[in-house]
């Protein structure tokens, strides 16, 4: 989570905010020798794991950066502090790499975890039918988009995709 001015705990636990992947090193080292004198040092921890993930990620190291988010998700001991936003990542990521079974498992733990977070869960179970869908699973795709259109917060565009997908399914199976 980035903190006030566009930095996180580990920027900030360096003094800087070019963090390269040394220094990231040096973060999570000194969080799990209990450093850099303050009480929030696993949470540097977290920041540093997260901060790692998206430099991988604009690297197009996928699986670097899945790596580094299943740390983060170790580290933090899979509690409700984690953003909901982090299981979307590693589900759009693993899915890229082709680990459909991995994306499905990361959609359900956030729906799981955080089923009253409307904008997440939205796009979770949109995800989840896609990947339901292309399984032949069109059941359970339909009780996914009809749970994602039926959100009551969350995205308007999200609502509109999961009604459009429906649609579309209901549709060509003269389904109502």
């Amino acid at each position: 989570a980035a903190a006030s001015g566009g930095m996180c705990r580990a920027h900030r636990a360096l003094g800087r905010d070019d963090l390269a992947s040394a220094d990231l090193d040096d973060v999570l080292a000194a969080a799990r020798r209990g450093d850099p004198g303050s009480a929030d040092g696993g949470l540097w921890a977290l920041d540093a794991w997260m901060e790692r993930a998206s430099i991988q990620e604009r690297a197009d190291d996928l699986s670097g950066a899945v790596k580094s988010l299943e740390n983060y998700l170790a580290a933090a001991g899979g509690g409700r502090e984690i953003a909901p936003d982090i299981f979307l990542r590693l589900g759009a990521m693993r899915e890229k790499l082709g680990d459909v079974a991995g994306a499905e498992q990361a959609y359900r733990r956030l729906l799981a975890i955080f089923p009253e977070r409307d904008l997440f869960t939205t796009r979770a179970r949109i995800a989840l039918g896609a990947i339901l869908l292309a399984r032949g699973d069109r059941a359970a795709a339909v009780a996914e988009y009809r749970a994602a259109a039926a959100a009551t917060g969350g995205s308007a565009d999200d609502r509109a995709s999961a009604k459009s997908r429906l649609h579309a399914l209901t549709a060509a199976s003269g389904a109502p």
